[in-house]
């Protein structure tokens, strides 16, 4: 699939999720346990989430699965998308908590974030890997659009094997959505995924 087709899936995914964020609804389905009992998590959150993951729990929102909007999608593209959502959210989640105390505060600030993968530290190396990697062995199509695991996508934007030709990030869209994005050096479009939590600490 070339860029457009991963740009046709973006904008799939986008209005699937799109006004979400306007729904006053709590992603939980159930309470972080032990000392981190207040911790609202999602209800696709692992069993037992590394504290990586609670560090992100405790900065954002996800985004409740029955706040997906279908639209005009087919059924089956529908449930296929929330399964997609399901096998990557979790890895974000994870990846956004690896981040240093310093560069939340600075994402929080400025709304977004990024960061050269050859500058990761080997803890968020190892979790932008399973973020690229999570759909590897699952054969995706939504609406006629095949979507491979991220890790293919940035090797047909032509990253580099070791990927040392890409910077990833954060961003915080409308009504504190966020996206993850992977942007190839001399690439113009770069890989997006959003809709997959909220940031509740920052306003409009």
């Amino acid at each position: 699939m070339g860029r457009l087709g991963w740009l046709v899936a973006v904008v799939i995914v986008v209005l699937a999720v799109s006004g979400c964020g306007r729904r006053d609804k709590q992603a939980s389905g159930r309470k972080a346990t032990g000392a981190s009992a207040s911790v609202p998590l999602p209800e696709w959150a692992p069993k037992n989430p590394s504290p990586e993951f609670m560090r992100a729990a405790r900065v954002l929102r996800g985004v409740p699965m029955d706040a997906v909007g279908r639209g005009d999608m087919p059924e089956q593209s529908w449930r296929a998308l929330l399964e997609y959502m399901k096998r990557v959210s979790p890895t974000l989640w994870q990846l956004f908590g690896s981040l240093s105390d310093a560069q939340i505060e600075s994402f929080l600030a400025a709304k977004r974030i990024s960061i050269p993968v050859r500058d990761l530290t080997p803890a968020q190396a190892a979790a932008l890997a399973a973020v690229l990697d999570a759909n590897k062995d699952n054969e995706t199509e939504i609406s006629g659009v095949h979507l491979p695991d991220f890790r293919t996508l940035l090797y047909k934007m032509r990253a580099a094997q070791d990927l040392s030709n890409v910077t990833i990030g954060f961003t915080i869209e409308g009504a504190n959505t966020l996206s993850f994005n992977a942007r190839v050096q001399g690439v113009t479009e770069p890989l997006v995924w959003t809709g997959w939590a909220q940031a509740p600490r920052l306003g409009p």
